[in-house]
């Protein structure tokens, strides 16, 4: 119970356990706050000991210790499966494009670190030595039978790799 006062936003309530009166800041209500005069009427009111103890260790540093190994496993166990396959939520039918399985084969690895090898570490486009990518000359996609020829490819930093497929937007144009 409330009701307002002439004080700045301020409203006097009602403790639900003493039942005295008592002023606070009206946004404590609207944020479900301002139903007791204290802390000490609170608890008593029916916070249990067990949840009171903890709270008062919490707020003077003391560290709570982490859940117990068993409850660990038991909630590690309770999640093994339920976000997998299809019943993910970003699930689309188990279908992976094709140069997506290309890219995260071992194969691939190999042929960007044999590129990179070719190139010594820097790029062939301005000579920096840092962020670099594997750039395939013949497309990727389009030519699927130069994937992984090592002739194919060429080192060059992100910079001067991103302007090589987007001149417009690296030109500042």
């Amino acid at each position: 119970m409330s009701r307002a006062t002439g004080k700045a936003g301020k409203i006097e309530y009602t403790c639900r356990n003493c039942k005295k009166t008592f002023l606070n800041h009206r946004y404590r209500a609207l944020i479900g706050r301002g139903k007791f005069c204290s802390k000490k009427c609170q608890y008593s009111f029916g916070i249990p000991e067990e949840q009171r103890k903890r709270t008062s260790e919490t707020m003077m540093g003391k560290k709570i210790g982490p859940h117990p190994k068993e409850w660990n496993e038991k909630i590690r166990q309770s999640q093994i499966g339920l976000k997998t396959g299809d019943k993910h939520p970003n699930w689309k039918g188990g279908v992976t494009k094709e140069y997506r399985k290309d890219r995260n084969q071992s194969r691939y690895a190999k042929w960007r670190k044999a590129v990179l090898e070719v190139g010594k570490y820097m790029c062939a486009n301005c000579g920096d030595a840092g962020n670099l990518d594997t750039h395939h000359v013949h497309g990727f996609l389009k030519f699927p039978e130069l994937r992984y020829e090592v002739g194919n490819g060429m080192v060059l930093c992100e910079p001067c790799h991103y302007g090589l497929h987007f001149p417009l937007l690296a030109s500042g144009a």
